[in-house]
């Protein structure tokens, strides 16, 4: 049960009580769902800019490979490995690497790798 609302936005301050307030005393925010200190209304006080982000790292947790991870979002070649870290460590199998070049992820599907020939990864330059 709840018996004061301070901040009057229809959510009790009593956090063990129904529909408690995770922010009494900020009116634009009464939810924090993914426990990040951040309020779940993107336009009230120090909204979430991903409400349904855990991390934080811009990527929603439903498409997020790695959500509790902020440095690490995809695994497109789905080898365990994310795309971040594969920009500076490979997994060996150059037909499922995807380094990082110039800011952008490209599949390093080389003609001709099963005949032996050699390739290389450029990495980003600051």
């Amino acid at each position: 049960t709840q018996c004061c609302d301070r901040d009057g936005d229809g959510f009790g301050d009593n956090p063990n009580g129904n529909n408690p307030d995770a922010f009494p005393d900020e009116p634009t925010q009464w939810y924090d769902l993914d426990g990040d200190g951040l309020g779940d209304n993107p336009s009230g006080v120090n909204g979430d800019p991903y409400p349904g982000d855990y991390d934080n790292d811009g990527e929603p947790d439903e498409t997020d490979v790695f959500p509790e991870d902020p440095d690490r979002t995809l695994d497109d070649d789905q080898d365990g490995l994310s795309v971040e870290e594969e920009g500076a460590i490979l997994d060996g199998i150059p037909e499922r690497d995807m380094p990082i070049i110039f800011g952008a992820i490209f599949m390093t599907m080389l003609l001709g790798i099963a005949l032996g020939y050699t390739w290389g990864i450029m990495r980003n330059r600051p």
